[in-house]
């Protein structure tokens, strides 16, 4: 059977008011998002990150079809049809590397490449399942998950459509977890002066008891260290988010003939229960910063992950 890929560039993506699937496999939204909370629905910006222009991946895309590998558990029936989707990944069965998604629709003499997207690398992580978000397709998706110390984030699941129907509300799931990143570099502003919340009031009494001859008008907005912050910010759509964060690790990588730094890092949670992931960046979305353990660094990045054990088994 003949295989159809895009003939064009990939789809911007698309945006979608965040859903989740309300049957028996998949829990309801969690509680703190909101129902305008949107999602990107696709991979252009991924692309644009690790290629520097989408558009070659349509390049790429019949040399990643014709030379890729397949597992038998990577194909699966389309629900309520007689059709069938699977994965092919490429260059070998382990990432780094890039998984196509095929669907054959009952009857046609043509596969069509649905999507396709990395897999890399990633740092384990348990979490609790707080919902599942479905994108348009049905093939692919976001999971929402909650860290033992109650941080929620959000990613794209690599496996989503193979994984769905296994996936239980408030079950602690292992996931690898990794980051692309759209930017990155090295911060400039070291210190955040505080002019009122809960570390300015407290280092206001502080100071007042410290100094009784003195008053309130004495008292000089305090300055908060950045250095070493491990911070990971909502964006306006889910699994994108802002960071900052220091380097733990660096290696490099090859993606496509392409080199990528694997950055180790933090990305929040307690010194007892930290968030780690790997953190990859493109030459070009460097734009000259040589990263260096030891570095702080900021930027944006696009969290993906996969269940963990669907690796494990080949390594």
């Amino acid at each position: 059977m003949a295989l159809q890929t895009p003939s064009s560039g990939l789809p911007a993506g698309k945006k979608k008011k965040m859903m989740s699937e309300k049957n028996n496999n998949s829990p309801p939204d969690p509680e703190n998002y909101k129902e305008d909370s949107s999602h990107y629905e696709g991979h252009a910006n991924i692309w644009e990150a690790i290629l520097g222009d989408s558009g070659l991946l349509v390049k790429l895309l019949p040399h990643i079809v014709s030379q890729a590998n397949m597992r038998p558990d990577w194909m699966c029936e389309e629900q309520n049809s007689d059709g069938f989707n699977f994965l092919l990944f490429w260059p070998t069965l382990t990432p780094p590397g890039i998984a196509a998604l095929i669907r054959h629709q009952a009857g046609s003499e043509t596969n069509e490449c649905e999507t396709s997207y990395p897999v890399l690398e990633g740092a384990l992580v348990d979490l609790r399942l707080e919902s599942v978000y479905p994108w348009l397709n049905g093939l692919e998706g976001e999971i929402c998950g909650r860290t033992a110390c109650g941080q929620m984030i959000s990613f794209f699941d690599c496996f989503y459509f193979k994984n769905k129907s296994q996936y239980f509300l408030d079950a602690i799931i292992p996931f690898r977890l990794f980051g692309i990143a759209f930017s990155l570099g090295v911060p400039e502003e070291q210190s955040l002066v505080s002019s009122e919340g809960r570390y300015y009031e407290r280092q206001k009494s502080k100071f007042l008891k410290e100094n009784p001859g003195q008053g309130p008008e004495d008292f000089q907005n305090p300055s908060l260290s950045l250095v070493g912050s491990k911070i990971l910010f909502p964006s306006e759509y889910c699994s994108i988010y802002n960071f900052r964060t220091p380097i733990k690790s660096v290696v490099s990588v090859k993606i496509a003939g392409l080199t990528l730094y694997k950055l180790g890092v933090i990305l929040g949670g307690l010194d007892d229960d930290e968030l780690p992931c790997e953190l990859y960046a493109s030459e070009h979305v460097l734009n000259g910063y040589s990263p260096k353990t030891g570095d702080d660094i900021q930027g944006v990045l696009r969290l993906a992950g996969y269940i963990a054990s669907e690796f494990e088994k080949l390594q």
